[in-house]
């Protein structure tokens, strides 16, 4: 009689970890993964010793539930800030581009304009003169 008292315990210690490995694969839009999760709360509260069907353990229930939801707020609303602070790094980025290409577009269209003035160039300049009697004549690329 003992040695199947024994064999029921462990037998449900291994079916428990079973579950509770199967909730790590299991993410929680799917079906499964609510009464897995289920199960995992069922089994923290036995941890701590309360008994299923107890006022202790419903509570105990209870505040996994308030903590997944509080934790589950805390990072929607880290995604949502990292999200907009990358909108707006791509709004900055994108407006100094057209700034550029306004800058370079207005150039190109009256190059010799009062107040215009080539755009920015960080490359090496190179320069060929060539003189033709009185004549000099130099040529930059």
């Amino acid at each position: 009689m003992k040695r199947n008292i024994v064999v029921i315990i462990v037998l449900s210690c291994v079916a428990t970890n079973v579950r509770l490995a199967a909730a790590r694969d299991c993410p929680l839009p799917y079906p499964c993964a609510y009464e897995i999760q289920a199960m995992n709360d069922d089994a923290t509260c036995k941890s701590y010793g309360f008994r299923a069907g107890t006022d202790a353990f419903a509570e105990c229930r209870m505040k996994l539930a308030q903590q997944r939801q509080s934790q589950d707020a805390a990072a929607l609303a880290e995604r949502e800030r990292v999200a907009a602070e990358q909108e707006r790094k791509d709004a900055q980025e994108q407006a100094r581009t057209d700034a550029q290409i306004n800058a370079i577009g207005r150039w190109l269209a009256n190059p010799r304009s009062a107040g215009s003035t080539a755009p920015a160039y960080s490359g090496p300049t190179y320069c060929r003169t060539t003189r033709f009697g009185n004549m000099t004549d130099t040529n930059c690329y």
